[in-house]
C-alpha cells in the first residue's frame, strides 16, 4: 500500500514473504515488512528516500504469517533512488 503524504512525497508499506537463502528455493520464515518514504523530483522523473526491510518470525501454522509485532529477526536499511527510463523503438 502506498499513500501520498505531501506534494511530491509518498510512503510505502508492503508485506512480502521473508525467505531463507536462496530466495528462489528458500523456506518461509515470516513476513518481510518493506517501508519507504520517497520524494519525487519536480519533473517526476526520479525519486529518492530512505527505506527499511524488517523480517519478523511467523508461521501459517499458528496464524502469525503476517505478524508485525515481536522481536524482528533482521532489519535492513538504506536509501532507494530511481530514475525514469524511456524506451525507444529501433527500426
Amino acid at each position: 500500500m502506498s499513500r501520498q503524504v505531501g506534494k511530491h512525497e509518498f510512503k510505502l508499506h508492503h508485506v512480502a514473504l521473508g525467505l531463507t537463502p536462496p530466495q528462489s528455493t528458500g523456506t518461509f520464515i515470516g513476513p518481510a515488512i518493506i517501508r519507504a518514504h520517497v520524494t519525487l523530483d519536480s519533473d517526476a522523473d526520479s525519486y529518492t528516500g530512505p527505506y527499511s526491510v524488517t523480517i519478523y518470525p511467523g508461521s501459517p501454522d499458528d496464524g502469525t504469517e503476517f505478524n508485525e509485532k515481536g522481536t524482528p529477526l533482521v532489519t535492513f536499511t538504506g536509501t532507494v533512488t530511481a530514475k525514469r527510463v524511456t524506451a525507444h523503438s529501433v527500426r
